[in-house]
């Protein structure tokens, strides 16, 4: 049950008074506000000094943004479930102010595994160290401050907290949602009562949706020094202005603004650098919203502010945007080109078998089933890439299918030549010119309507007349315009003739 009922759509205001509307016992929601006062100190530390916010004021927004997500949800959280989705929110980084990370949990198991201790740590990689682990060292530091006097989070949580669960899903905001740990994490089925899932999707959701300027304070941004890479952070944040969220529509907008003068040059720069990381996260998450009544899609859009109030993105980091975009671009083609090798392999794989099986039993069937079957596979090979492959077998196909006594229906056999002679047209010309001279006399004594023929003498006469055969070749192109009638394709026969004939007469005069 919920104290206030929720407006149908949201500015999210990134206030630092959470309500915990989610919860209904107001003993829950006042255990919540003493955790909340008690880490604050912790994330004062700010390690981490060139990212962008991840302070208690970070925490607050998560926790609305995660309110108002999850608030239109088809059957409501219960407060067990509140709980752990607020303890999330607000100790998922706890794990990034921890400086004495190294000297408990998992991260001191791997240094001692390692034969190193976190006193010999030099500074930067214990940065670099905490950052990697930070959702491991969070969900240690919740299990470490069960029942314990002195809690490194700075409060003793209790059972009814619900500390092992509130530690799953602290983990498991940084970890792969396909990969064994979050199943180990987030175990299924999802129980009725403890949508463990559910909730790790919604503290995941809301944690990358707090993307908006209040992470990305410009004047802060000025004192520190950031490198390129840093700085085009913080940028994109300051310019992600902020997140608009409308139950009515089941619908999440990311709202962006620009100076004056730059909207069309930014709009095609920043959200390309933006969205594409939340659409994933989106994406990864679609199914148990959807089982949860969150049909939740995504959009964004570019405000214009009667008055330009924002400031102008440095040159050198909007340099480096366009190359970190022009890099993702390349790494996508490269990841197309992977996964088409990987493809083609697989594929071709599959149709060599078959091509194997079909050739060793082909004694035992006819020969125009065989050529039929082979037929088909060394289409799919070659449109695969595997010409050189597929050529070879189907004209050993054909030989075995018409010859020794044996022969195929003429259609098939003209077919299988001419989808032969398709395959090696831009190899060599003349080889097929002469393979498509040999059954010349078959493709004539097929009747006029049949495709097969039509499709015959239009090849033979284009490759004929391009290997230098004029006279053979516009003698099949003109069979071939005779065939089609009245067809788009015979004003494109009739050009190559008279390109042909030009050229012929061109090679004759010299």
């Amino acid at each position: 049950m919920y104290l206030n009922r929720s407006p149908p759509a949201y500015n999210v205001v990134m206030s630092k008074v959470v309500a915990f509307r989610l919860l209904s016992a107001s003993a829950r929601r006042a255990r919540l506000k003493d955790l909340r006062d008690s880490i604050k100190p912790i994330y004062k530390n700010r390690l981490h000094r060139h990212f962008t916010d991840h302070s208690i004021d970070h925490c607050d927004r998560v926790s609305n943004l995660a309110e108002k997500l999850v608030l239109p949800t088809k059957k409501r959280l219960n407060d067990d479930e509140g709980s752990v989705l607020y303890g999330g929110a607000y100790l998922h980084d706890i794990g990034m102010h921890n400086e004495n990370a190294g000297d408990a949990g998992r991260l001191a198991k791997m240094l001692n595994s390692a034969g190193r201790d976190w006193a010999n740590v030099g500074f930067e990689e214990r940065l670099d160290l905490i950052r990697t682990h930070h959702h491991e060292i969070s969900a240690d530091m919740v299990i470490a401050s069960v029942r314990n006097g002195s809690p490194p989070i700075g409060f003793t949580l209790k059972d009814q907290d619900r500390p092992a669960e509130v530690a799953a899903i602290c983990e498991a905001h940084c970890v792969g949602t396909e990969s064994p740990r979050y199943d180990e994490l987030m175990p299924k089925p999802e129980r009725p009562a403890m949508r463990l899932r559910l909730l790790a999707a919604i503290l995941r959701l809301a944690d990358i949706l707090d993307e908006a300027q209040h992470r990305a304070l410009v004047a802060q941004a000025h004192a520190l020094d950031l490198n390129l890479e840093s700085r085009m952070h913080w940028w994109r944040h300051y310019y992600t202005r902020d997140v608009e969220i409308d139950h009515t529509k089941n619908r999440v907008t990311i709202v962006f603004e620009f100076p004056a003068g730059k909207h069309e040059r930014f709009k095609k720069l920043v959200p390309p650098l933006q969205m594409p990381w939340v659409e994933k996260e989106f994406e990864r998450h679609r199914a148990v919203l959807a089982e949860n009544g969150l049909n939740w899609h995504l959009s964004w859009v570019v405000q214009e502010a009667p008055f330009d109030t924002l400031e102008q993105m440095p040159p050198e980091v909007e340099t480096y945007m366009l190359q970190e975009l022009a890099r993702r671009k390349q790494n996508a083609v490269h990841q197309v080109r992977i996964d088409l090798l990987a493809h083609f392999d697989e594929s071709r794989a599959s149709l060599l078998d078959q091509l194997h099986a079909a050739e060793a039993n082909r004694a035992n069937v006819e020969p125009a089933n065989y050529l039929q079957r082979v037929l088909r596979l060394t289409q799919d090979l070659s449109e695969l890439g595997s010409h050189i492959t597929a050529q070879s077998r189907l004209s050993s196909a054909i030989s075995f299918a018409t010859t020794n006594g044996r022969s195929v229906e003429p259609r098939l056999h003209v077919d299988a030549a001419t989808r032969l002679a398709e395959m090696r047209r831009n190899r060599n010309p003349r080889d097929s010119v002469m393979e498509l001279a040999r059954v010349e006399g078959i493709a004539e004594a097929l009747p006029d309507g049949a495709p097969e023929k039509v499709a015959f003498f239009q090849l033979f006469g284009s490759l004929a007349m391009r290997a230098g055969a004029f006279q053979q070749g516009t003698a099949a192109a003109r069979k071939a315009v005779r065939l089609l009638g009245k067809s788009p394709a015979t004003e494109y026969i009739r050009a190559e003739i008279a390109e042909a004939t030009l050229l012929e007469g061109l090679r004759v005069t010299r």
